[in-house]
């Protein structure tokens, strides 16, 4: 079983809470809490700040817990309160972004409980069942475990009767109903430790909307279930139930892949929508469309123009294009391309007496970045402090930021002339 690695902070505001040992409490109800739930925890990864106000983010502990959450030494991260990292909800927000990025988990709780703190809940912290939420989840498992319902009817019929989500908005997507489906904490055994924060595999894409080269090259994983971590809580419905509902999703799953559709186009997933960013999927011409003729071809259609996938709404209208034109253009292409080998060498030879000064400008403008981003820290002290009158201090913040915005596209963008540089130096290599 792969160790979690936990970590703890607390702190206190004066110099006469700190001599009054006022963070003795908080650090022992932080310790308790991590035995409970079965870790072990070390004493330099206590980070405890004492006599320093939280309205800074300059403080000794935080610095050096910020410096080991992004060098990924840290997989669980206590807190008591939020205020304890910092007073203003701006450095909340920002410090709880950037542990949530390094792949640091900040638990909560699944539809249909709620958290109790061990300070609310009489010395115990627990789960506490909410009545209209639980009334949804067991509606869900029984649609699918007794009326055999697939999870995209599921989602239909949660979005039709304006069902609200966690979130409070009355669509919902086939994902949060899979993991609803497969939390064991329904049927009164709640699991932690389900993932863990890995290096970024190999990719066929960038995902919409995102660059090729995230900024933090990490992403999730899940664990084996005997790797799990379980406690107890109330149930919502019976284990039987819950067996019944797994049975039904593996059945499911054996009855999609039956199907083969996507092994029957080549470009699926490979091609994006030039309008919505979405990629192409390949869709079979109806018997009724075709009027009961053979087609020796399908569509590729893009995934933005399926209302039923946004709540009945399309968010693209670009149209779809047939299979075997697209597949004839791409391949004369590739077969040109690999036919002239010489002509991906000398490109690859182009690129590389440019790699260096890349790799050169890339640090360069990572450094500006990161000045930027201390700037923007100060800045912000420099207003909380009362340095700074509020309509200086908008103007000052807004074009900071969109200034760390630019670098952050720079950025990305040159690591994605370096990640297409590593595929043409590996391709060159096979030819």
């Amino acid at each position: 079983m792969p160790e979690i690695l936990a970590a703890l902070y607390a702190r206190v505001s004066s110099e006469q809470q700190a001599e009054e040992h006022t963070i003795d409490s908080q650090v022992a109800a932080l310790r308790t809490r991590v035995t409970e739930d079965g870790l072990s925890l070390a004493a330099e990864r206590e980070f405890l700040d004492e006599g320093y106000s939280g309205a800074t983010l300059v403080r000794p502990a935080l610095e050096r817990l910020r410096d080991l959450i992004a060098a990924a030494g840290v997989d669980r991260l206590y807190v008591h309160s939020p205020d304890r990292l910092a007073r203003r909800y701006a450095y909340q927000a920002l410090l709880l972004d950037e542990f949530q990025a390094a792949g640091v988990v900040l638990g909560g709780a699944p539809y249909g409980y709620r958290s109790i703190k061990k300070d609310e809940g009489g010395g115990a912290a627990r789960f506490e069942i909410v009545l209209d939420e639980t009334r949804v989840v067991r509606q869900v498992f029984h649609w699918v475990g007794q009326e055999r319902a697939t999870i995209g009817e599921v989602v239909r019929r949660l979005t039709a009767a304006q069902e609200r989500t966690r979130m409070g908005r009355t669509v919902w997507d086939r994902t949060t109903v899979w993991d609803m489906l497969k939390n064991p904490a329904y049927m009164g055994m709640a699991a932690f430790g389900k993932t863990q924060a890995g290096p970024l595999g190999p990719r066929l894409r960038a995902q919409r909307g995102r660059p090729l080269q995230p900024r933090e090259a990490r992403s999730s994983r899940d664990t084996p279930r005997e790797d799990w971590l379980h406690i107890p809580v109330p149930p919502i419905v019976d284990a039987a139930v819950f067996a019944a509902v797994d049975e039904q999703l593996q059945e499911n799953r054996r009855r999609a892949r039956l199907g083969l559709r996507g092994a029957k186009y080549l470009l699926q997933g490979l091609v994006c929508c030039a309008e919505c960013g979405y990629a192409y999927y390949g869709k079979a011409i109806s018997p009724s469309a075709r009027k009961h003729h053979p087609r020796h071809y399908a569509y590729y259609r893009c995934v933005g123009t399926d209302a039923y996938r946004f709540g009945g709404v399309r968010v693209c209208g670009n149209h779809q294009i047939r299979t075997d034109l697209l597949d004839l253009a791409v391949w004369r292409e590739a077969s040109a391309l690999l036919e002239q080998p010489h002509r991906l060498e000398q490109e690859y030879q182009q690129r590389l007496t440019v790699r260096s000064g890349q790799e050169t400008e890339r640090t360069t403008v990572e450094r500006q970045r990161d000045k930027l981003r201390q700037g923007l820290a100060r800045l912000i002290d420099s207003y909380t402090e009362g340095y700074l009158e509020k309509p200086e201090f908008d103007s000052r913040i807004t074009r900071q930021r969109q200034r760390i915005a630019e670098l952050d596209q720079q950025v990305r963008q040159l690591a994605d002339a370096e990640a297409l540089q590593r595929e043409l130096r590996l391709l060159i290599g096979r030819l």
